[in-house]
């Protein structure tokens, strides 16, 4: 899915922060982690992640880009 992404010209950062922010909020995940450890635990828990997913996606891009690293050209199956 990178790959797809990246050749339809996403940046760096916006894959990352969608492949990170995608599993870090699963809907049933995030119900069940609220029923189990209480919903204040799973708000706290969300608005402290995405806000250093970001963070972590731009640098990370910032590193990529710095290092003029390409991903590889998608291959036909």
């Amino acid at each position: 899915m990178a790959n797809a992404l990246y050749h339809k010209g996403a940046h760096y950062s916006m894959i990352m922060t969608y492949l990170i922010a995608a599993s870090l909020v699963m809907i049933p995940m995030s119900i069940m982690e609220a029923t189990i450890l209480g919903v204040q635990f799973t708000v706290i828990r969300l608005l402290v992640s995405l806000p250093r997913v970001i963070v972590f996606s731009v640098v990370i891009e910032k590193v990529l880009t710095r290092q003029r690293y390409q991903l590889p050209d998608q291959q036909s199956n």
